[in-house]
């Protein structure tokens, strides 16, 4: 065994080892449902970004398009932690991913805002396209 299978072999069992501790605390279907719920509201910001690029809103289709691509990427870092057996990164993308889904007041009135507005603007449009 030269350098290099030692070194694969030593990171391996530590591999396997995070794996353990990483089973022991959080169950795969405890993932796999917040990885749902972070797809699920990466669905609802990108249909309204893309509602909101066909009406020419690109200021408010970049914060919509950037929610999206936030959730995405905490999912894939989550799953990534999981499946890689880090427990301390585990963590803190589980807190990122609580964090991504927890809904405050400001985020209802904002998106509510942001989709009269856009439903006001696409009125405008289908009216403007009819005459």
């Amino acid at each position: 065994m030269d350098g290099y299978d030692k070194w694969m072999a030593a990171e391996d069992a530590k591999r396997a080892k995070g794996r353990e501790r990483v089973a022991a605390l959080f169950s795969e279907a405890q993932i796999h449902d917040l990885v749902k719920q972070l797809a699920s509201k990466m669905a609802v910001h990108a249909s309204v970004a893309e509602r909101l690029a066909k009406v020419e809103m690109f200021s408010e289709f970049r914060s919509e398009a950037s929610s999206a691509s936030a959730c995405t990427h905490v999912a894939w870092d989550l799953l990534n932690a999981y499946e890689s057996g880090r427990p301390i990164t585990l963590k803190a993308r589980l807190q990122s991913a609580h964090e991504r889904l927890a809904v405050s007041d400001y985020d209802v009135k904002t998106h509510k805002a942001t989709l009269r507005k856009l439903e006001r603007k696409e009125a405008a449009a289908a009216k403007k396209k009819a005459a």
